[in-house]
């Protein structure tokens, strides 16, 4: 379950001392790990070191957490013979094979109609190749395509009278179960924690509408420091709407801890859930340093599943957050393709995105490259991966070769703050931007 003792994202490094300054930091690369020697003294790093634990039994954790939620009576109480049961599973789940045998599990012995998966066409293949052989053949796999007008089904208007079209198995579902990674909310939407339901498998505009709503929100003054929301209330952006409109009564959350390993689940309401996650990640948080560091480490950590572009970006809008104006900011990943032309929503990397964006022009690549080159010139992007540099520089960020490069960069710094499993940490207090839903982001 949920650990309330200390943070599991925003991490010390962990010190072996070898002089009286001297200090051997372990880094995780992904799956594997590095390691650095620094000389600061231990009042310019992080204190909150704690033991990361075990992973768990993803499969039982899931199933239990169905059967058991937090605020919500159990799933055989939401589930009635001939129902049409659709699973969502967010891209970004560790093993989510594991979750979703966790899920049918959790619902079997109830005389459904049919169980079907959906999954965002974000995930990458070997994943889906991966859930799919794990499925027997009763359990169909549905690939989210934005592309295919006859795959989507309209569901309503949101707060701009934009129409929403939704996945079609999502929308003639009887019950859908969304599992997500835990969140409180997702650097890169408006929509709060814990949907993968939109913008992921909605209309492509309604993506792109997504991305220049973020884009608009960095952009207003003092963007670089957004106002929170309040954090004693859950957000009311599109994606607690969306599962408001289907009338989704369980979610489920997997805390993803060291290397990317599934750690805790959650299930409940998106609310009951979302208070748990805000109030596990504030007492986690609790004896973090106010200050803003001179360098923030950021670590994306996990398999090639974890291993993409819109994680980058995340890790990067976080990192923002813990870092001073003029501070320099690396990010660790094994993503080994930064080509835009290479992904399914690519841009050619001369192109820029104006003041007046169209949202049928917005793409990740062309935000973190708007970030970094833009919108936040005053710091430096620096990145430690397997890519050939050129990829790196054509988005306006630096190269880190090795782990003595990024020994120098340390040492050459004040401050530092490392921020692991980046890909879902939380941004620091008073920058939470992403907790604002659609109606807050109005120009």
């Amino acid at each position: 379950m949920f650990r309330t003792e200390t943070p599991r994202n925003v991490w010390p490094f962990t010190p072996t001392m070898q002089s009286e300054m001297t200090q051997t930091i372990r880094l995780a690369f992904g799956t594997t790990s590095l390691e650095i020697h620094v000389d600061l003294p231990d009042d310019c790093l992080s204190d909150a070191w704690v033991d990361p634990g075990a992973s768990v039994d993803l499969a039982e954790s899931v199933c239990g957490a169905i059967r058991h939620p937090v605020d919500f009576p159990p799933i055989d109480q939401a589930v009635v013979p001939g129902d049409k049961v659709v699973i969502a599973v967010d891209a970004d789940v560790p093993s989510p094979e594991a979750a979703i045998a966790g899920t049918v599990r959790a619902i079997g012995g109830r005389e459904v109609e049919s169980v079907s998966v959906v999954v965002p066409e974000s995930m990458p293949r070997a994943t889906i190749d991966r859930i799919r052989r794990s499925l027997p053949d009763a359990i169909a796999l549905h690939v989210h395509d934005d592309r295919q007008r006859e795959s989507l089904r309209y569901l309503a208007a949101d707060d701009r009278a934009d129409p929403i079209y939704l996945n079609r198995h999502l929308v003639d579902a009887d019950l859908v179960i969304p599992i997500s990674v835990a969140r409180t909310s997702d650097p890169l939407g408006v929509n709060p924690f814990p949907s993968v339901l939109y913008p992921a498998l909605a209309d492509r505009q309604s993506r792109h509408r997504s991305l220049a709503q973020l884009r608009r929100s960095i952009l207003k003054p003092g963007g670089s420091k957004p106002k929170a929301a309040d954090a004693a209330d859950p957000p009311h952006g599109g994606g607690q709407r969306i599962d408001w409109l289907l009338g989704v009564p369980i979610v489920v959350a997997v805390e993803m801890g060291e290397c990317g390993r599934p750690a805790g689940v959650l299930a409940g309401t998106a609310e009951g859930v979302w208070t748990r996650v805000r109030d596990h990640q504030a007492r986690s948080q609790a004896n973090l340093a106010e200050r803003c560091s001179e360098l923030v480490v950021a670590c994306i950590e996990g398999d090639s599943q974890q291993q993409t572009l819109p994680n980058l970006l995340r890790a990067l809008l976080v990192s923002r957050s813990f870092a001073s104006d003029q501070a320099s900011v690396v990010v660790l990943c094994e993503i080994d393709n930064l080509d835009p032309a290479q992904g399914e929503r690519g841009v050619d990397s001369d192109d820029e995105i104006d003041a007046d964006s169209s949202p049928e022009t917005a793409s990740e690549a062309e935000l973190l490259r708007e970030l970094v080159t833009r919108i936040d010139p005053s710091r430096r992007y620096l990145l430690l991966s397997r890519c050939e540099p050129h990829q790196v520089e054509s988005l306006g960020m630096g190269v880190i070769a090795d782990e003595r490069e990024l020994a120098r960069l340390v040492n050459g710094h004040a401050s530092c703050t490392v921020i692991r499993v980046a890909q879902t940490a939380a941004m620091a207090t008073g920058h939470e931007h992403a907790l604002l839903g659609p109606e807050h982001l109005r120009e």
